[in-house]
């Protein structure tokens, strides 16, 4: 506990580059040519900050670790919080005010990751869950405001009495770019040099290049035999949870 208040002490109130300094003796990685303004770190959060990257004041960072490749930034106001990897290559950034999430604690083991390509943007106010992996290539925008990257869902059969989750892995490619309050549902993989027009709903995976916007609400009626016929139960340390895996 004392180690937690002295490292945000450190992190709040010290100018950067003493906090550097500091820092490093604490266990983390952090270049001399890196800046941190007044942020929060989780207990067992540990930064690993190459040359040339920033990290803006006001962000929460209570997740597994975050790395910054060369010249790569994390602008203000956003919350990294829960049981997650964050890995930012070359010149990469994170606008304001994103959300990075994952609560779940009933898998055994959680080694979901949220991984930016060379040169890729999120922009601002984006929700991004991350019980399952989210991968984005190199060149792609998140851009606008207001979308979100769902990993995990549920599926109900006997008028709710069975409530079954299912988590999924999201894939974005390389030149993609995603317009304002674009919905991505788990396990959806969005090829390369693909454009998503704002307000779409992405329920399955895109695979040839192009524009693709909303598409009419439809009806698809799932039965609870097909359902499990479906997915794949994932082992938990809670014997009663019933979570699954969307492949």
């Amino acid at each position: 506990m004392f180690k937690l208040i002295f490292q945000n002490f450190v992190t709040i109130f010290l100018p950067s580059l003493l906090k550097v300094m500091i820092l490093n003796l604490l266990g983390h990685s952090i270049s001399r040519k890196s800046k941190i303004g007044p942020v929060i770190l989780g207990a067992s959060t540990k930064l690993k900050l190459h040359e040339g990257t920033f990290i803006g004041g006001f962000n929460l960072l209570s997740c597994s670790s975050v790395e910054l490749k060369k010249d790569s930034f994390i602008r203000r106001f956003n919350t990294f919080e829960g049981v997650f990897a964050v890995k930012l290559d070359k010149q990469a950034s994170i606008g304001n005010f994103n959300r990075f999430v994952n609560s779940n604690s009933e898998l055994e083991e959680l080694k979901s990751e949220l991984k930016l390509g060379v040169y890729s943007n999120l922009t601002s106010k984006h929700y991004f869950d991350m019980t399952a992996s989210i991968i984005i290539g190199s060149n792609t925008v998140i851009g606008g405001i207001g979308s979100q990257f769902w990993t995990h869902g549920f599926q109900h059969f006997n008028l709710g009495s069975v409530r079954l989750r299912v988590d999924g892995a999201i894939s974005v490619g390389d030149g993609v770019y995603v317009g304002s309050r674009v919905l991505l549902n788990p396990n959806v993989v969005v090829g390369d040099e693909v454009s998503i027009g704002a307000g779409a709903i992405v329920g399955k995976s895109i695979k040839s290049s192009g524009l693709y916007v909303s598409q009419p609400l439809r009806c698809i009626k799932v039965t609870e035999e097909a359902f499990f016929q479906k997915y794949r139960k994932v082992d938990s340390n809670n014997p009663n949870a019933k979570i699954f895996r969307k492949e």
